[in-house]
């Protein structure tokens, strides 16, 4: 008898409880209620068709910050390859070596010479009175207030449906942002302003890094391009450099 209770309590128990709906099945009923409060007509949409992992917030972030690293790293061997002061005064000695042939030249190429150099120089000087202490300043703050957040477990779902406009079926992206709190959809992918307000103030320090590190390169390849021409130049001329 205990038995049969026991089966009969088991059967009850499985018929009567109630799994947990996916991720799938949240965001579709999400992405309904966003139709019905959105859609000109909700029975506009007919159909939807997928939903994907796209990204996570994690990953994203961390694929940026080492990407600037990555690229600060280049800068940095740039910097010490051909903008030191070794470099420099090394490079300026071999272009005023020759002296005899330099002396020989038309008044022609002297002209250009001297232009494609002090071309050379002047950025030189531009590049020698960047502020670098202000460029590092930024990256650490980049690294710090990435360090601080807390990366919430937002994942970012490319949602497709088949939606009727004007008449026509058409298949349209749309996105969902799945937290620990809700779900939010979007008919643009969102920016990281959307995801949480501490990813958004990490995107303006990023920003205002990136923006640094744009001229900091900007810097180093006008030093670079001018040193090539400049070489380029002297080989017209016939003189060459070692």
């Amino acid at each position: 008898m205990k038995h049969f209770y026991f089966i009969i309590i088991a059967l009850s128990a499985l018929l009567f409880s109630c799994s947990n709906p996916t991720q799938e099945e949240l965001i579709e009923k999400a992405f309904k209620e966003y139709a019905n409060k959105n859609f000109d007509d909700p029975s506009h949409l007919k159909e939807i068709v997928s939903i994907e992992v796209q990204d996570t917030a994690k990953k994203c972030l961390l694929e940026i910050v080492k990407s600037i690293h990555d690229l600060d790293s280049l800068l940095i061997y740039g910097d010490s390859t051909f903008c030191s002061t070794d470099v420099t005064t090394t490079f300026m000695e071999s272009i005023t070596k020759d002296k005899r042939k330099l002396s020989n030249l038309s008044y022609y190429k002297k002209e250009k010479l001297q232009e494609t150099v002090f071309k050379h120089v002047d950025c030189l000087i531009k590049k020698t009175m960047y502020n670098k202490k202000d460029y590092l300043r930024k990256l650490k703050i980049v690294d710090s207030t990435l360090n601080k957040i807390n990366i919430p477990n937002i994942i970012l779902y490319n949602v497709r449906a088949r939606v009727t406009n004007n008449n026509e079926l058409q298949l349209n992206n749309y996105y969902a942002l799945v937290d620990s709190l809700n779900i939010r959809i979007y008919d643009k992918e969102p920016t990281f302003a959307d995801y949480s307000k501490e990813i958004g103030l990490f995107k303006e320090h990023l920003d205002n890094f990136v923006s640094e590190q744009t001229l900091y390169k900007e810097l180093i390849n006008n030093v670079i391009e001018s040193r090539k021409r400049v070489i380029e130049v002297y080989k017209e001329v016939g003189i060459f450099i070692q």
